[in-house]
């Protein structure tokens, strides 16, 4: 497929894609034009090797606070998911 033909294809497919998927392609495409993008948030949020890094530093900050949850407790919290 020429490079106009997949242009008409992708654009055709974004008018009728729903938030999520947008989204994901919004991420990928900002990572791919910012060379620097090393990571994603969990909200897909491109970060800088810088930002990354920060982002690290600070769980570590609030690791070493003891604001974390167990293993058992994520669990809990897993299983309740499926229930709302």
């Amino acid at each position: 497929m020429s490079t106009p033909q997949l242009r008409n294809e992708l654009n055709k497919i974004i008018e009728n894609a729903d938030e999520r998927f947008l989204k994901m392609v919004y991420a990928i495409a900002v990572a791919y034009a910012d060379k620097n993008v090393v990571a994603h948030t969990t909200n897909g949020v491109p970060l800088t090797s810088e930002q990354y890094i920060a982002e690290l530093s600070e769980a570590k900050r609030e690791i070493k606070k003891g604001k974390t949850i167990s293993h058992a407790r994520v669990k809990a919290k897993v299983k309740l998911w499926g229930k709302k």
